[in-house]
């Protein structure tokens, strides 16, 4: 592949993964505020609610922690399939919260306790199978320059 092809193959690469991950984020970060109202509004006091909340997105990052070397062994069976994994269960996750946010699952507190539990691990498989793809794709490519600033606080979404 000359220079050229590889820099234009980097860049569409690197367009792709900043639309997909800043979508991505966005309703992420919705869905953390969500849960952080739907707690405040249950009875919780609003320290009460952030801590929650706080410990939830810590429980999700742990999931994704412990499923990162599973899913590292997917890719036996090529990047598509894991990144179509993670696509399907951030899908799964934003369904399930909204499903406990409607009653689906039931009324009252525990209900909620439900929603939030299923979005926790469901948003922790999407950050195992999610990463790793780029990751394996981009290993035998020279890097591009990046702001690892920025690349932090997408992560962190």
């Amino acid at each position: 592949m000359s220079s050229i092809g590889t820099m234009q193959y980097l860049s569409a690469i690197s367009v792709h993964r900043f639309l997909l991950r800043a979508a991505h984020s966005a309703g992420t970060v919705f869905a953390w505020i969500l849960i952080f109202h739907a707690l405040y509004y249950s009875g919780e006091t609003a320290g009460g609610a952030l801590i929650c909340t706080a410990f939830a997105y810590m429980l999700s990052q742990m999931v994704a922690f412990f499923l990162t070397p599973l899913t590292a062994m997917n890719l036996g069976n090529g990047t598509q399939r894991s990144i179509l994994f993670a696509t399907l269960a951030l899908s799964v996750a934003y369904l399930w919260l909204a499903g406990s946010s409607i009653g689906i699952f039931g009324a009252g507190v525990s209900n909620l306790w439900v929603g939030i539990a299923g979005f926790v691990v469901l948003s922790g498989v999407y950050r195992a199978f999610y990463w790793i793809p780029y990751k394996a794709a981009n290993g035998s490519l020279p890097t591009p320059q990046t702001n690892y600033l920025f690349e932090i606080f997408l992560t962190l979404m």
